[in-house]
């Protein structure tokens, strides 16, 4: 009887002991991933950024409106349901309608093209139901 509560206590013990290193782990790997969420998130930025900078050099602006709304030359950015790859896509071979009205070729191995496709689809309104509510921490 002794020997078998010593051993349950034992197995207790030990159970514990993996269960709190198991959980240090866990923590551990949240903080590490909030690490490079909040990188990545900078990275991002940066990159929006530089897209932003070469909108205004192109001077895209004239055509879709200084925060991409669109006018009677080019149509909202806000609004495209283009997908990055199809923006990427239209930058680098614009309709001969979009290079008559001035839309510069951007050549897949120019600099400007990533952040000019992470400009565009930084524009876009979130689909409806997903709009963050700034006032709800759990966001």
């Amino acid at each position: 009887m002794k020997n078998g509560i010593l051993a349950l206590l034992m197995v207790m013990m030990v159970a514990l002991a993996i269960g709190a290193k198991v959980q240090r782990a866990s923590a551990s790997g949240r903080s590490h991933t909030r690490a490079i969420a909040i990188r990545k998130g900078q990275q991002d930025a940066e990159l929006v950024e530089k897209g932003k900078a070469s909108y205004d050099g192109y001077g895209c602006y004239d055509c879709h409106g200084a925060k991409g709304e669109g006018s009677v030359e080019g149509p909202s950015l806000i609004d495209s349901k283009l997908t990055a790859e199809e923006v990427a896509k239209t930058l680098k071979n614009p309709s001969a309608d979009a290079r008559a009205r001035g839309m510069p070729v951007i050549p897949a191995d120019s600099p400007d093209l990533p952040g000019l496709v992470a400009f565009v689809m930084s524009l876009r309104k979130p689909p409806a139901g997903l709009a963050r509510n700034a006032t709800d921490p759990g966001q």
